[in-house]
Protein backbone atom coordinates (compact mmCIF):
# COMPACT_ATOMS: atom_id res chain seq x y z
CA UNK A 1 0.00 0.00 0.00
CA UNK A 2 1.91 3.33 -1.05
CA UNK A 3 0.98 6.46 1.81
CA UNK A 4 -0.68 9.54 0.03
CA UNK A 5 -1.68 13.05 1.12
CA UNK A 6 -3.86 15.34 -0.60
CA UNK A 7 -2.63 18.97 -0.95
CA UNK A 8 -5.23 21.59 -1.40
CA UNK A 9 -4.35 25.07 -2.54
CA UNK A 10 -6.71 27.73 -1.99
CA UNK A 11 -7.27 30.67 -4.64
CA UNK A 12 -6.31 32.73 -1.48
CA UNK A 13 -3.83 35.13 -3.48
CA UNK A 14 -5.81 35.45 -6.41
CA UNK A 15 -8.91 36.21 -3.76
CA UNK A 16 -6.94 38.78 -2.24
CA UNK A 17 -5.89 40.32 -5.59
CA UNK A 18 -9.36 40.14 -7.12
CA UNK A 19 -10.40 41.99 -3.71
CA UNK A 20 -7.28 44.81 -4.21
CA UNK A 21 -8.04 45.23 -7.64
CA UNK A 22 -11.95 45.50 -7.05
CA UNK A 23 -10.56 48.54 -4.08
CA UNK A 24 -8.51 49.96 -6.11
CA UNK A 25 -11.36 50.56 -8.61
CA UNK A 26 -13.67 51.73 -6.19
CA UNK A 27 -10.96 54.42 -5.53
CA UNK A 28 -10.46 55.48 -8.54
CA UNK A 29 -14.40 55.93 -8.82
CA UNK A 30 -14.49 57.95 -5.24
CA UNK A 31 -11.23 60.16 -6.55
CA UNK A 32 -13.34 60.96 -10.08
CA UNK A 33 -16.42 61.50 -8.15
CA UNK A 34 -14.44 63.81 -5.93
CA UNK A 35 -13.13 65.93 -8.43
CA UNK A 36 -16.43 66.54 -10.20
CA UNK A 37 -17.94 67.27 -7.32
CA UNK A 38 -15.59 70.34 -6.78
CA UNK A 39 -16.68 71.18 -10.13
CA UNK A 40 -19.81 71.20 -9.14
CA UNK A 41 -19.40 73.13 -5.74
CA UNK A 42 -17.30 76.02 -7.58
CA UNK A 43 -20.63 76.23 -9.89
CA UNK A 44 -23.18 76.20 -7.03
CA UNK A 45 -22.96 80.06 -6.53
CA UNK A 46 -24.01 81.39 -10.17
CA UNK A 47 -26.95 79.17 -10.62
CA UNK A 48 -29.32 80.79 -12.93
CA UNK A 49 -31.10 78.31 -15.47
CA UNK A 50 -28.79 75.04 -14.25
CA UNK A 51 -28.19 74.72 -17.98
CA UNK A 52 -24.24 75.03 -16.96
CA UNK A 53 -24.29 72.74 -13.95
CA UNK A 54 -25.75 69.96 -15.13
CA UNK A 55 -23.96 70.15 -18.32
CA UNK A 56 -20.82 68.42 -17.03
CA UNK A 57 -20.12 64.85 -17.98
CA UNK A 58 -17.10 62.46 -17.52
CA UNK A 59 -15.96 60.50 -19.83
CA UNK A 60 -12.60 58.50 -21.23
CA UNK A 61 -12.72 61.29 -24.11
CA UNK A 62 -14.95 60.10 -26.25
CA UNK A 63 -18.12 61.18 -27.51
CA UNK A 64 -19.93 64.24 -27.53
CA UNK A 65 -20.38 65.91 -23.42
CA UNK A 66 -23.55 66.65 -22.19
CA UNK A 67 -24.47 69.95 -23.18
CA UNK A 68 -27.79 71.91 -22.24
CA UNK A 69 -28.32 75.62 -23.47
CA UNK A 70 -30.18 78.64 -20.93
CA UNK A 71 -31.78 80.33 -23.69
CA UNK A 72 -35.68 79.82 -22.92
CA UNK A 73 -35.05 77.71 -19.39
CA UNK A 74 -37.10 78.80 -16.22
CA UNK A 75 -34.49 79.45 -13.37
CA UNK A 76 -33.84 76.48 -11.37
CA UNK A 77 -33.04 76.19 -7.62
CA UNK A 78 -29.18 75.38 -7.21
CA UNK A 79 -29.62 72.71 -4.76
CA UNK A 80 -32.15 70.82 -7.82
CA UNK A 81 -29.41 71.71 -10.24
CA UNK A 82 -26.57 70.29 -7.67
CA UNK A 83 -28.33 67.14 -7.17
CA UNK A 84 -29.86 66.60 -10.69
CA UNK A 85 -25.95 67.17 -11.87
CA UNK A 86 -24.72 64.88 -9.33
CA UNK A 87 -26.89 61.89 -10.70
CA UNK A 88 -25.66 62.50 -14.08
CA UNK A 89 -22.31 62.29 -13.02
CA UNK A 90 -22.47 59.27 -11.02
CA UNK A 91 -23.91 57.98 -14.14
CA UNK A 92 -20.92 58.94 -16.54
CA UNK A 93 -18.43 57.01 -13.75
CA UNK A 94 -20.67 53.86 -13.48
CA UNK A 95 -19.93 53.84 -17.15
CA UNK A 96 -16.43 54.57 -16.93
CA UNK A 97 -13.65 51.62 -18.21
CA UNK A 98 -11.60 51.89 -14.75
CA UNK A 99 -8.68 50.39 -16.63
CA UNK A 100 -8.07 53.67 -17.70
CA UNK A 101 -5.47 56.28 -16.21
CA UNK A 102 -7.29 58.94 -17.10
CA UNK A 103 -10.74 60.74 -17.64
CA UNK A 104 -12.02 64.16 -19.15
CA UNK A 105 -14.33 66.39 -16.87
CA UNK A 106 -16.12 68.54 -19.84
CA UNK A 107 -18.53 70.68 -19.28
CA UNK A 108 -20.52 71.68 -22.74
CA UNK A 109 -23.36 73.88 -22.13
CA UNK A 110 -22.78 76.35 -24.93
CA UNK A 111 -22.36 79.37 -23.12
CA UNK A 112 -19.12 77.80 -21.11
CA UNK A 113 -16.83 79.92 -22.58
CA UNK A 114 -18.60 83.31 -20.60
CA UNK A 115 -19.04 81.08 -17.72
CA UNK A 116 -14.94 80.49 -17.76
CA UNK A 117 -14.19 84.39 -18.85
CA UNK A 118 -16.40 85.35 -15.85
CA UNK A 119 -15.81 82.81 -12.82
CA UNK A 120 -12.85 80.94 -13.99
CA UNK A 121 -14.32 77.38 -13.31
CA UNK A 122 -11.72 75.45 -15.43
CA UNK A 123 -8.86 77.76 -13.50
CA UNK A 124 -9.65 77.22 -10.66
CA UNK A 125 -9.85 73.49 -11.28
CA UNK A 126 -6.65 73.09 -12.57
CA UNK A 127 -4.75 74.78 -9.29
CA UNK A 128 -5.43 78.40 -10.46
CA UNK A 129 -6.78 81.64 -8.81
Amino acid sequence: MVNSVKIQVTNTLEDKLEQLQEQIEQDKREAVRQRAITALKYSFPFVDTGAYMTSWSISTGRGRPRGKSSRGRPKMDAAAAFQESLTNIDTDIAKLDMSKEEFTLRNGAPHEPYVEKKHKVFARLRGGS
